[in-house]
C-alpha cells in the first residue's frame, strides 16, 4: 500500500546544474520532508541528455532548464529567470545598474555550443540579433556554470540566468538587461507513459509549490 500511494519507491532524477541556484535543492529536501521513505539519486545533465534519457527510461523525471516543453514530455513549469549580463569585476560596465543589448556588440561572449543546449544558444543569438548584432563568440560552454566562471578568470562576457549569482564566484558582477526577450523557463519533465506513484507524488509536490516572478534585481559576486 505504502508503494501504491507513492510513499515508498525510488526516482532517478536528471537536473542541470543551473538549478541548483534555482531553488531545486529546496523543493527536494522539501519533498523528503513528505515522502521521507522516497530515495532518489540526482544526476547532473544537460537538456538535451534528459530528453534523450527520459526518452529511454533511464530516468524518472529532471529539473530542466529546457525553453519549451520538449516533444513527447510532459512537464510542470517552474519560476522564471531574467537573463542578465556577466561581466568581470574590472569591466567598463561593472557598475552598471542596468544595460541594454547594443552596449555589448563590440564584446567577446562566452556561449553555450549548439550541438549540447540548441535552445540556450538560439535565444542568446536571437536576442543579439534582434538588439541589431551578431555576437563574437570565441568561448563554447556546456553549462551556465561554466560560462561564469570563464567570465571570473577574464574570458568574455556571457548572457546568463540571474540566479547564477548565487553560485558566489569570485571577480563577477551580474548587470541586469532592459530586453522583453530576456527570460528563461524551467520545467519538471517527466515521461507520460512511465509515471510510478513515487513519480507522482515528486509531482504533486512541485505542482503545489506557489510560483515566484522571474529574478531581475542586479546582483554582484
Amino acid at each position: 500500500r505504502a508503494v501504491a500511494n507513492g510513499q515508498l519507491g525510488s526516482l532517478q532524477i536528471g537536473f542541470t546544474t543551473s538549478m541548483l541556484y534555482r531553488g531545486v535543492t529546496e523543493i527536494l529536501a522539501g519533498f523528503r520532508q513528505s515522502a521521507p521513505q522516497v530515495a532518489f539519486d540526482l544526476i547532473d545533465m544537460p537538456v538535451q541528455e534528459q530528453v534523450d534519457a527520459l526518452g529511454q527510461g533511464r530516468i524518472h523525471a529532471a529539473f530542466s532548464t529546457a525553453l519549451t516543453l520538449p516533444r513527447g514530455l510532459a512537464g510542470h513549469r517552474l519560476e522564471g529567470d531574467a537573463l542578465a549580463c556577466c561581466v568581470h569585476a574590472s569591466h567598463r560596465l561593472a557598475d552598471r545598474q542596468r544595460i541594454r543589448l547594443p552596449m555589448l556588440a563590440d564584446e567577446t561572449f562566452v556561449l553555450f555550443s549548439r550541438d549540447t543546449t540548441a535552445a540556450g544558444h538560439e535565444l542568446v543569438m536571437q536576442m543579439c540579433v534582434a538588439a541589431g548584432f551578431y555576437p563574437k563568440v570565441r568561448y563554447y560552454v556546456r553549462q551556465w556554470l561554466s560560462a561564469v566562471s570563464m567570465v571570473s578568470q577574464g574570458f568574455g562576457i556571457a548572457l546568463v540566468p540571474a540566479s547564477m549569482a548565487r553560485a558566489g564566484l569570485p571577480n563577477v558582477r551580474f548587470i541586469g538587461l532592459d530586453d522583453p526577450l530576456g527570460e528563461l523557463s524551467s520545467y519538471l519533465l517527466w515521461r507520460p507513459q512511465s509515471v510510478t506513484p513515487a513519480l507522482e507524488r515528486l509531482i504533486a509536490h512541485v505542482s503545489e509549490l506557489p510560483r515566484r516572478p522571474a529574478q531581475r534585481r542586479r546582483s554582484t559576486a
